[in-house]
């Protein structure tokens, strides 16, 4: 049976972040790539702050910085509302 794929978005603060922590939207695209795909299949596999709160890592290395993405989701939509560089 098919998985429902949720879409991710990003509201734009957390967007601008990722761009800065990564130097640039072509970066940051590239960056995000790997927690959109896990995000959008199975967003409980984040870390469950409170409420509708949740956390994922996005790893880095060589020119990657390591940051935190805090997101709410629904049954369609997972929206990132913040990223914080650790």
């Amino acid at each position: 049976m098919p998985r429902n794929l949720r879409t991710v978005v990003f509201e734009d603060r957390a967007r601008a972040k990722i761009i800065e922590i990564y130097g640039g939207a072509e970066l940051a695209d590239t960056a995000t790539l790997g927690f959109e795909f896990i995000l959008a299949r199975d967003p409980e596999s984040g870390v469950h702050i409170e409420g509708n709160i949740w956390m994922i890592g996005m790893e880095g290395n060589g020119v990657w910085r390591t940051a935190v993405a805090y997101y709410t989701f629904d049954s369609n939509t997972v929206t990132v509302i913040e990223v914080v560089k650790v």
